[in-house]
């Protein structure tokens, strides 16, 4: 029987044709099977171009290690190539470019059957539209163009795991916060919303919506997901802005269980929240609305009669500072 590798080994080939996801070299070693397959194939990257329909400049940088590429590009390779395992192996090694906090997390959602998602002011993840999620990313004014492309690729794969229909039952937890705060890209947004909107429609997915008079709660900063695994087995992911925390242990997993608990009841039904969200799409949708957080937010100016300043500042008016 061959022996297989290990993670640690960066992702080689096992003998039974199958590739084992490493850690550290995973990608590497993915470079390293297109180049060889290009070459051997005897393909010009024009040619490349032309059977993927991705730019060539654009597939260049991917055989050489200067773009970390996607999902999509990696799928197209096989079908050029004849393989069965590039996408697979460039999603394994993806993952494992994630912060370390966040790796073992992306490992385990793979194999979830059940999962929750909660955020208190952004549209969780997995459930994200390409458009929502750059623009997400460019409020890090650090991120180069190129490093907003690799980050917005890798977390468009992890949307496929919706998917999987029945596989896994998801349950999203919204708060209206983000639906008020829109995206600047009017387009987007609405993408985004009919996407929600779709979402919610899934028999396998159900989503609820926290309305805005709700009194606060524990995750009024942040968020968090919750997978349950084929073997009964649950963890959670508690996140903020640039931080996360994986938590395996079963007393602390249970107490975030019993947190899904008060969210979901302090939330409106499905149906309900289905016709929130139709609603806001309907809303985005009219060229002729405003934003709906500033109707919601609408504050009278102060007035005063005759333009003039009220009374204390009048009265002020004209004093020499004290020194």
């Amino acid at each position: 029987m061959a022996e297989r590798t290990s993670k640690k080994n960066g992702g080689a080939p096992a003998g039974d044709g199958r590739y084992v996801f490493g850690e550290r070299q995973g990608m590497a070693r993915l470079v390293e099977e297109l180049e060889r397959r290009r070459k051997e194939a005897k393909y010009t990257f024009d040619q490349l171009a032309e059977m993927t329909r991705f730019h060539r400049g654009y597939l260049h940088r991917v055989h050489r290690g200067q773009s970390a590429g996607s999902y999509e590009v990696m799928a197209a390779l096989d079908k050029v190539y004849g393989t069965t395992h590039l996408a697979r192996v460039w999603e394994l090694s993806a993952a494992g470019g994630l912060e370390n906090f966040f790796q073992r997390f992306a490992e385990l959602e793979t194999e979830a059957i059940f999962r929750i998602d909660y955020h208190s002011s952004l549209i969780p993840g997995l459930y994200q539209t390409e458009g929502y999620t750059r623009e997400l990313m460019r409020t890090g004014k650090w991120r180069a163009e190129d490093e907003i492309d690799e980050l917005v690729n890798g977390r468009m794969s992890r949307t496929r795991l919706l998917g999987r229909g029945t596989d896994m039952l998801c349950r999203l937890i919204l708060d209206e916060v983000a639906l008020v705060r829109a995206q600047g890209d009017r387009d987007s947004w609405r993408v985004q919303v009919a996407h929600l909107v779709e979402c919610a429609q899934r028999s396998h997915i159900t989503v609820q919506v926290i309305p805005l008079g709700r009194p606060f709660n524990y995750y009024v900063g942040g968020g968090y997901a919750l997978l349950e695994l084929p073997d009964g087995v649950s963890v959670a992911y508690k996140d903020g802005s640039g931080y996360g925390n994986l938590i395996e242990g079963p007393e602390e997993v249970r107490l975030e269980r019993m947190a899904y608990e008060y969210l979901r009841d302090m939330a409106l039904p499905p149906a309900e929240s289905l016709d929130l969200l139709k609603k806001t799409h309907e809303e985005c949708s009219d060229e002729s609305a405003r934003d709906r957080n500033l109707r919601l937010a609408k504050v009278k100016p102060l007035r005063h009669r005759g333009g003039q300043l009220p009374g204390s500042l009048r009265r002020a008016r004209g004093r020499r500072p004290r020194t």
